[in-house]
């Protein structure tokens, strides 16, 4: 089985499993998001089981952050998305993360001026001092770096520290369903190892993963179910979960990766005839070099 996602790369899965899931998470139906007249996202559906990893992979520009951004209630929107069977509209972003949905942006949006521990317990205001208590000491076997770095403001991290320290950050709201919007963005490959290293013990607390990303590497390794985004055309777009056909495997199977196969995402570069002058630079070609000495 294989779909198309995005441009210039196609997937292939051997399996097409249902998921050893305890039902529907996060579902999008005819999803279409608008800035003023730019169309961003256009019939877009998607669905989220639980205790999975669903990768939604695309370029820049793709409508990535968009669908995370409208999925935690900061954009209007037309169709369905629902989260838990509520309406994300009926549900103020207030309440959607003290009912376990946990946003992870892509600008990380910390306090640059507190240092770690500070940041941590801000992302569990909501909870009592011993539940805080203990997602801290799993943030922090998770991420050895941050414990090491407990006091130091997080404006003196480094660009992976950082990503930790959001993620981390994102993991005191206790989540249901954890969204990662392009978490390996510019990371050096040490720390992008570290992070793809959190993902499983991250499922094994109940956690259910959306992540977008450019990466396709990164994505195909980890998520039981990838599909793209494409640039925005006047044709639907969709993302498919494993109900539609895309291969969602339960983590025993996972030995079985998907495979991507590049395609050509570019025209062959045209080639000038021998000798004929180049448009912007008058002394290319035989009648510039006659000039040259001049």
């Amino acid at each position: 089985m294989s779909s198309d996602a995005g441009e210039g790369f196609e997937f292939e899965s051997t399996t097409v499993e249902e998921p050893a899931g305890g039902g529907t998470v996060l579902e999008s139906e005819d999803l279409r998001v608008s800035y003023g007249k730019v169309t961003a996202l256009r019939g877009l559906d998607v669905t989220v089981e639980e205790g999975e990893i669903v990768a939604l992979i695309g370029p820049n520009g793709a409508g990535k952050t968009t669908f995370c951004n409208t999925l935690s209630g900061f954009l209007p929107y037309d169709g369905s998305v629902r989260y838990r069977d509520r309406e994300v509209d009926d549900v103020g972003q207030t309440d959607l993360v003290e009912q376990g949905m946990i946003h992870c942006t892509e600008e990380r949006d910390l306090f640059g001026y507190m240092d770690v521990e500070d940041n941590l317990e801000l992302g569990g205001y909501h909870l009592d001092d011993a539940v805080i208590q203990d997602r801290k000491e799993f943030v922090y076997d998770l991420f050895p770096r941050l414990d090491e770095r407990r006091e130091q403001n997080a404006r003196s991290m480094s660009g992976g520290e950082q990503q930790m320290l959001a993620i981390g950050r994102a993991l005191m709201g206790d989540p249901d369903l954890l969204v990662l919007d392009e978490p390996t963005l510019g990371l050096a490959p040490v720390i992008l190892q570290d992070i793809a290293e959190a993902l499983e013990p991250i499922l094994d607390r109940g956690v259910t993963i959306l992540l977008t990303e450019q990466n396709v590497t990164f994505a195909l390794e980890h998520a039981s179910g990838a599909d793209g985004l494409g640039p925005a055309a006047p044709a639907p777009r969709s993302v498919r979960s494993g109900r539609r056909g895309t291969a969602r495997r339960p983590r025993s199977q996972r030995s079985r990766r998907p495979s991507c196969r590049g395609r050509a995402g570019r025209p062959p570069g045209r080639t000038r005839p021998r000798g004929r002058p180049c448009h912007r630079r008058p002394t290319c070609g035989p009648a510039g070099r006659g000039r040259r000495g001049r």
